[in-house]
């Protein structure tokens, strides 16, 4: 932190493979922009609207991180959900 103020990203570097990238301030996540080494630091970005990390997926919803009975008020109406019932 420099005068109170966090960076949006901080370089990391391993010396062993040579790959550098950011490290993003969470939630934000790190996405390669499609060109360039993926390798090279300069190729990344921290997109400030990322908030894909905070997303509970439906693995997630599975293994109980939201109560089931909201998992079906939720996500069953939309989608079915393949495989056996997790209920």
């Amino acid at each position: 932190m420099e005068r109170g103020i966090a960076p949006e990203a901080i370089p990391a570097s391993n010396p062993v493979t040579g790959r550098s990238m950011p490290l993003c301030k969470f939630p934000e996540q790190a996405h390669y922009l499609g060109t360039g080494d993926v390798n090279n630091a300069a190729n990344w970005t921290c997109p400030a609207d990322d908030r894909s990390l905070l997303e509970v997926g439906r693995a997630g919803f599975a293994a109980g991180l939201v109560a089931p009975e909201l998992l079906k008020a939720v996500l069953l109406p939309f989608e079915p959900l393949e495989g056996p019932d997790p209920f």
